[in-house]
C-alpha cells in the first residue's frame, strides 16, 4: 500500500434517504465516515469536482427504497486526487477521473457515491487526468464516454468507413460520440439545433442537419 495523504475521520455527504425530489429525497450529512480499509484493488479519492447524471434524479424519483438500496451517497462521475491506495497503477497524489456505478451504489459493498468529500471505489474505474485537461472538465467525461462507446462500439459495431449518425450532437453523449466515430474513421452526420451547428463541427462532424421542430435537443 503507498503512503497515505491526510485523511479525515469524517466528512459532509448528500445520501438518498427516500423517494422523492432531490429537495425531499436527499439528505447532507455533515459526519459521515470516510473509508479507511480498502478493499484489494481499491483507491480511497478527494473529491473535488463530481458531475450530476439525470439517471440519479430519476430514480430517486421513481424507485421505491427496496429497489434503490437507499441510503446511499447519490452520483456517479468524480475526478480527484488519489489519497490512498490499494491498486498498483494509481499511486497516491495521482489526479483521476472515473465513475462510481450505480449498482455498486445501491447495492451493499460500498453505498458511496460522487456527492461525498472522499469516496473509495475500485482503481480499475478510474484513470489518470491528462495533463491538458483540467480536474472539473475531467469529472464530465466517464459515464457518457463510456456510453458513447457502448452504443458505437459494443452495440453497432462501427467500423472505418462507415457513415454514422449522432441523433443529439451537441448533448453530453452526442460530443463523445462525434470524436469517438471520427477516431474510429467514420464518416460522421450529426443533428443540432441551430446555434449549436459550428460548435458540433468544431468536434469533427462531417455533415450537422438542424433539427426543426425541437430546439431542445441540446
Amino acid at each position: 500500500m503507498s503512503e497515505n495523504l491526510a485523511i479525515p475521520q469524517t466528512q459532509t455527504v448528500w445520501r438518498a434517504v427516500r423517494k422523492g425530489t432531490p429537495a425531499t429525497g436527499l439528505e447532507r450529512d455533515t459526519s459521515a465516515p470516510v473509508s479507511s480499509d480498502l478493499a484489494p484493488g481499491d483507491v480511497l479519492v478527494k473529491v473535488d469536482a463530481a458531475a450530476l447524471n439525470p439517471a440519479n434524479y430519476k430514480i430517486l424519483r421513481l424507485a421505491p427504497n427496496w429497489i434503490s438500496g437507499r441510503p446511499h451517497v447519490v452520483e456517479c462521475d468524480i475526478s480527484g486526487t488519489v489519497v490512498q491506495s490499494n491498486h498498483a497503477s494509481h499511486p497516491v497524489g495521482e489526479r483521476v477521473f472515473g465513475y462510481i456505478p450505480l449498482p455498486m451504489q445501491m447495492g451493499k459493498k460500498t453505498k458511496e457515491g460522487a456527492l461525498a468529500q472522499y469516496t473509495r471505489l475500485p482503481g480499475d474505474l478510474v484513470a489518470r487526468v491528462p495533463d491538458n485537461v483540467s480536474i472539473i472538465d475531467a469529472a464530465g467525461v466517464a459515464l457518457v464516454a463510456e456510453t458513447a462507446l457502448q452504443c458505437l462500439v459494443n452495440f453497432a459495431g462501427v467500423q472505418s468507413g462507415q457513415t454514422v449518425l449522432i441523433n443529439g450532437g451537441s448533448s453530453s453523449v452526442g460530443i463523445l460520440a462525434v470524436q469517438m466515430a471520427k477516431t474510429l474513421g467514420c464518416t460522421v452526420w450529426a443533428t443540432a439545433s441551430g446555434r449549436n451547428e459550428e460548435f458540433v463541427k468544431s468536434y469533427g462532424a462531417d455533415v450537422v442537419r438542424i433539427h426543426l421542430f425541437d430546439t431542445r435537443l441540446d
